[in-house]
């Protein structure tokens, strides 16, 4: 899976659980707003994400608000998909 394909797929997500509104260009606008969601949203932006991209996020990194920094996210997301494959 290449990164345009990473990125539009968490775009669909972000709009799905509604931290993303269908007009916006720039799926970075989500860097922005993460660190204000509450618990509720951001465990279902998580879970989204593993069912879409069937894979596990490690426990290691739920402590932490891995979608402030969409770059990382994507990194993680093509190291685990590397990684299941």
């Amino acid at each position: 899976m290449d990164r345009n394909s990473i990125v539009n797929l968490l775009k669909e997500i972000f709009i799905t659980c509604s931290v993303m509104d269908e007009s916006e260009e720039d799926i970075k606008v989500v860097e922005s707003t993460a660190a204000e969601w509450d618990s509720f949203t951001y465990i279902s932006v998580l879970l989204e994400i593993e069912e879409r991209f069937e894979i596990e996020i490690p426990e290691k990194y739920l402590g932490e608000n891995i979608l402030v920094s969409l770059d990382f996210l994507c990194n993680l997301i093509e190291d685990l998909k590397n990684n299941t494959n």
